[in-house]
């Protein structure tokens, strides 16, 4: 059987590559600057090739692969994007937008037969953001055909986040035919609502910020959502941390490190109505009925170690765990990422939904 292989660039902690697996593709390689957004990159994946490289400075990406396939079957990636995001203020001049630059850069190099960028939906209105992509689009060949900015919602693919981004979609039109992925993508019927998400988990556990995984036993109960049924089942082979796994199937999970909060900040959560803002923190409260709001990433320490604001839990006087942002992404239940919860939101902030990316990729 001829395996079909995928190349991830920008790969983070693995969000468009769990999809990617899911959709019955072969890691050939993944690559990323950042060592701590990809720190359990190798523990989830741990037949992957992952390079920890600055995509700018790369000159060709196939000599990283030991044995590189002639044409790679995708390559997929999100450049980050925070100088088109509408989280903060737009900045034409963020270096970072010149990645999306060398993705396309790098598309013409690997000449895969079909690629799929992913970015936030502030690029499609972003005057300068539209100008990048199109002279990003010049360098390939007139045989590669593209699809234009294609502008999805995780929560239309089945995932517990209302998530706008956006799609450009391109193929080898010598090998392959159009996907016409815009056709073929429908909106779920009924989209998947926190409750669906998350309301089967136990709450967090008060642990010390420590460098190791902190293991906590949770139970199957059956009447859970389908969604957290999907997200409850062991990896396919080839895939998960192998202590991770085995945690797993004992009934332990990681991520649900609780926070600290004073008494004063419990009684400001209480009194915040579902989807409405808490008007000092500005932390949104979640409501059980409806799709979470975009889980936000953070920043690292070169652009000044920010945590994001998290969500407040629909009916405690908390905000959610990391373990409850994974769920609402759409991670499975054995899938690690970092010890500390400021690394884990950025990591999980930062990814493509892996529900979303594996119903888009089989679409292919």
């Amino acid at each position: 059987m001829i395996k079909r292989t995928f190349i991830d660039l920008f790969s983070g902690c693995g969000g468009f590559s769990l999809g990617a697996h899911l959709a019955g593709f072969h890691n050939a390689l993944s690559v990323d600057i950042d060592p701590i957004l990809t720190s359990s990159y190798r523990l989830n994946f741990p037949t992957s090739n992952l390079q920890i490289a600055d995509l700018k400075q790369v000159e060709d990406i196939r000599v990283m692969m030991k044995n590189p396939p002639a044409k790679p079957d995708l390559l997929i990636g999100g450049p980050p994007c925070q100088g088109f995001s509408h989280m903060g203020k737009r900045d034409a001049e963020d270096p970072r937008n010149e990645l999306i630059w060398h993705f396309f850069r790098h598309v013409r190099k690997a000449t895969p037969n079909v690629f799929i960028m992913e970015n936030v939906d502030g690029l499609a209105t972003s005057e300068y953001g539209r100008k990048i992509v199109e002279e990003a689009i010049l360098q390939l060949p007139s045989y590669y055909k593209t699809s234009g900015i294609i502008n999805v919602n995780a929560a239309d693919f089945g995932a517990a986040t209302a998530r706008p981004r956006v799609l450009i979609v391109g193929f080898d039109s010598r090998y392959v035919d159009d996907p016409r992925l815009e056709e073929k993508i429908k909106p779920v019927k009924k989209r998947t609502t926190v409750w669906d998400a998350i309301s089967d988990l136990p709450g967090p556990v008060n642990t010390a910020e420590v460098n190791e995984f902190v293991w906590t036993k949770y139970t199957y109960r059956g009447d859970i959502s389908k969604y957290a049924k999907a997200l409850r089942v062991a990896p396919l082979k080839n895939l998960g941390w192998s202590q991770a796994v085995d945690r797993f199937n004992a009934g332990q999970i990681t991520g649900l490190n609780a926070t600290t909060h004073t008494s004063d900040v419990k009684d400001r959560f209480k009194l915040t109505k579902q989807g409405e803002v808490e008007p000092i923190s500005r932390y949104f409260k979640l409501s059980w009925d409806l799709p979470s709001r975009t889980i936000r990433a953070g920043t690292g320490r070169d652009k000044g170690g920010f945590q994001a604001a998290r969500p407040i839990h629909p009916s405690q006087s908390r905000v959610i765990t990391i373990r409850e942002a994974a769920r609402i992404q759409g991670f499975p239940d054995w899938f690690v990422f970092h010890p500390t919860k400021w690394h884990s939101f950025r990591m999980i902030g930062n990814s493509v939904s892996p529900v979303m990316a594996k119903r888009i990729i089989k679409s292919l």
